[in-house]
């Protein structure tokens, strides 16, 4: 917490002076309250906690329904449930000294001894432009903010910590017409908005929200969810240009009130199915896109597949389509054991690929051939398999095998040093480029030396025809370890 002025401790003691309880606050309580109740369900029998109605139904736990007395869509919980809280951001915007204030407020619902009980402390406010406070309710821990109810609101303190406040949540929608009356936010109709929207950054909307046309477009169009994020759809023109899809899905999109993750999925896909949209719209657009290139997306929304295993499926498909199989069958389009399958693939792939690097190798090792050079003492070759460069980089205790692309697509040339006496056992390795020497390493990358540099040097001059001076072939840039 930081040093507070005295400008900051006289807004501070202004704003304890002026600010009310709004005069609809038990209103807008009371309809966020409703929410966060539940339906306890023992078999197929239900009961509403705001109600009490009890009524049967065959949905599942953790699944949300319409309560049929009180016409209220809430979470199903089962009957031997202990505790349950809801925790819920509120949002007041007020005014001090012609300074806008963020008021945070947080709602705590809790279920426990088959009662439901609700909570509401302010803990915050957001002096837009100028800093924020925060007071004895807000407890930090690794710069996570928990609101504590039953401690007492104390004093005011600054807050300047690392991790900034969230200053989104249910914005109070009642005073916002009046307090924007006169300024450059009196056609935004964020009063609207904040009437059917779950959560708005008030922070974003004073900086830049409100001061896009787009943002009264889309509230007067009914895309509450779209408006929420109006510098998106800041774009003159036509409904095609704006959205990028054509003005005959507007009524999809305002009967189902699309957020922008779903606008993607439908501009992606073009159907009006809104279950399909909606079971899509968990995944990353750029997933979606690549597994299209595989299958017909719209099978996803059937296939259980957990969204941070994305990655993985999206593998799995290249690997499966690369190996010849049939992706219209559903034992191959949705496996049962993905990472065991992908796994599996994997090792397939990465097989074929060395058995058809090794078949260049050693087409290009026969083509060399012409190259090995031996004496009483010593003999060079080319690399004959992939095999022989793992062995090398073991021996030498270098990264050779990873040339084994470069040599396949004649990129270099790569040549092993070894005694006549003991022809499995490395000495040097070399590797060429246009006839030319432009490594040659023992060990460790050590330079050779004596007879074993003489003998290269030998074998360059004679057999490649190269013009690699002593000199260059001691500097040359070693094979990286």
């Amino acid at each position: 917490m930081a040093y507070m002025n005295r400008e900051i401790k006289a807004v501070i003691n202004k704003m304890d002076k002026e600010f009310k309880e709004p005069k609809q606050w038990d209103k807008f309580i009371l309809q966020e309250e409703i929410k966060n109740n539940l339906i306890i369900k023992n078999k197929d029998n239900c009961r509403c906690t705001k109600c009490g109605y009890e009524f049967k139904s065959k949905k599942k736990i953790n699944e949300y329904i319409k309560c049929p007395s009180c016409r209220n869509n809430l979470l199903i919980k089962r009957f031997d449930l202990k505790y349950y809280d809801f925790n819920k951001r509120l949002v007041v915007l007020d005014k001090v000294d012609e300074k806008y204030v963020i008021r945070l407020f947080e709602l705590k619902s809790l279920y426990r001894d088959n009662e439901m009980t609700h909570s509401v402390v302010e803990y915050g406010r957001d002096i837009v432009g100028f800093c924020t406070i925060i007071n004895e309710r807000a407890s930090l821990n690794g710069g996570l903010m928990n609101i504590i109810h039953y401690q007492e609101g104390g004093k005011w303190r600054k807050y300047n910590y690392y991790y900034g406040i969230e200053t989104y949540g249910k914005v109070y929608p009642y005073n916002l017409k009046k307090l924007f009356k006169n300024t450059e936010y009196k056609y935004s109709q964020i009063w609207k908005l904040a009437d059917k929207a779950d959560d708005i950054d008030m922070q974003y909307m004073l900086s830049s929200g409100m001061r896009c046309n787009s943002l009264e477009i889309l509230v007067k169009m009914g895309l509450y969810k779209l408006a929420e994020c109006p510098k998106t759809f800041n774009i003159p023109g036509t409904f095609e240009k704006r959205f990028e899809i054509s003005k005959e899905y507007y009524p999809f999109m305002k009967r189902n009130n699309l957020d922008t993750s779903e606008l993607e999925i439908l501009k992606l896909l073009k159907i009006k199915n809104i279950k399909t949209i909606r079971a899509l719209a968990i995944y990353r657009l750029e997933h979606l896109t690549e597994l299209s290139k595989y299958i017909n997306i719209q099978h996803l929304a059937h296939y259980k597949l957990n969204k941070n295993n994305t990655n993985i499926y999206v593998d799995y498909l290249k690997f499966a389509h690369r190996l010849g199989y049939n992706l219209k069958d559903k034992k191959y389009l949705f496996p049962k054991n993905l990472k065991g399958d992908h796994d599996k693939f994997q090792e397939q792939v990465e097989l074929n690929n060395d058995k058809l690097l090794d078949k260049r190798i050693i087409k290009r090792f026969e083509k060399l051939q012409k190259f090995i050079y031996k004496n009483k003492e010593y003999l060079i070759e080319p690399v004959k398999s992939i095999a022989m460069l793992i062995d090398e980089s073991k021996q030498q205790n270098n990264c050779v095998r990873t040339y084994a692309q470069d040599y396949a697509d004649k990129v270099c040339d790569i040549y092993v040093m070894r005694t006549t006496l003991d022809e499995n056992t490395s000495l040097v390795t070399i590797e060429v480029r246009d006839n030319k020497v432009v490594q040659a390493r023992i060990k460790h990358n050590g330079v050779p030396q004596g007879k074993e540099m003489k003998f290269i040097h030998l074998w360059e001059k004679s057999i490649l025809k190269g013009a690699v001076s002593w000199m260059s072939l001691e500097n040359a840039v070693g094979v990286t370890k």
